[in-house]
């Protein structure tokens, strides 16, 4: 599974969840990023529309490639407001 995976790598790199990424088009790629506590990031021009997207936990939803880079680099800033609670 990719949850099996992802732990794999967050311990072969020693790191934690809020560390890591996953960056997916589809619904289930989303729930495992869910199951394995790291933040999913969903490409809005691969295989599942928004609407089904929508169904998981998204952290953040991009368009293109370009924004992707963009999105990636400013999720680990300290100003990203996904690291913020959410009332």
């Amino acid at each position: 599974s990719k949850v099996e995976k992802i732990k794999m790598l967050m311990s072969a790199y020693a790191l934690p969840a809020e560390s890591c990424v996953f960056v997916t088009d589809t619904l289930g790629d989303v729930l495992e990023a869910n199951h394995a506590g790291v933040d999913a990031v969903a490409v809005l021009w691969g295989f599942h529309p928004r609407e089904t997207l929508d169904r998981g936990r998204v952290t953040h939803f991009v368009n293109s490639p370009h924004e992707l880079a963009e999105c990636v680099t400013s999720h680990f800033s300290p100003d990203c407001d996904c690291k913020k609670p959410k009332d």
